[in-house]
């Protein structure tokens, strides 16, 4: 065996094992951040041209335990369900939902009316806005906590109409519930 090609084989072999050592360094280096030393290059990123962030992960709604539509006991003023109640005026209604919780919870409803509504009496509603053609509010608000349940009442205006009211109720984080109550004049 010749030692000249013995000492250059192990010479090519040091050489690819350090070109080697030197890439695999290189590849370490993090995305997107320049090398470490001096520079004169600007390193800013453009915004328009950086990456847009990975949208969030989609999540499941949390899962709402009981839900009920009614109007209160005048005795115990305990919510008790109903699905047609008496287009009376003064008549309270409302909905709860028991979802786990033990502050305040962020809520947004929709209610949708068969016609216009009376809402002469209704000047102040924070969080409250009303269409122009008064068949429909979106209130966003808080409701506070109760053992579990949430909740939140109207009161029926003199000239509000009857027929089938759609309430979508939309707790934050939880999934959507939708109740109908039927407003029917008290002689039907």
């Amino acid at each position: 065996m010749n030692h000249k090609r013995g000492f250059a084989r192990l010479r090519l072999v040091r050489l690819g094992i350090a070109v080697g050592i030197g890439l695999v360094i290189a590849s370490c280096q993090p995305a997107g951040r320049p090398p470490s030393g001096p520079s004169k290059r600007s390193t800013a990123i453009d915004p328009a041209s950086a990456p847009a962030p990975a949208p969030a992960p989609h999540r499941r709604p949390l899962p709402v335990l009981a839900a009920m539509f009614g109007a209160p006991n005048e005795e115990t003023g305990k919510l008790e369900r109903r699905a047609r109640l008496p287009r009376v005026q003064g008549q309270r209604f409302g909905w709860r939902i028991k979802v786990r919780c033990t502050g305040p919870v962020k809520f947004r409803e929709l209610m949708k009316l068969p016609s216009a509504g009376d809402w002469s009496e209704t000047t102040d509603l924070p969080g409250t806005t009303i269409s122009e053609d008064a068949t429909t509010t979106t209130t966003v608000d808080y409701a506070a906590c109760k053992a579990g349940w949430v909740e939140h009442l109207w009161v029926v205006a003199e000239n509000d109409p009857a027929g089938t009211y759609v309430i979508t109720v939309e707790l934050d984080g939880h999934a959507t519930q939708t109740f109908r109550p039927r407003f029917v004049e008290p002689t039907e």
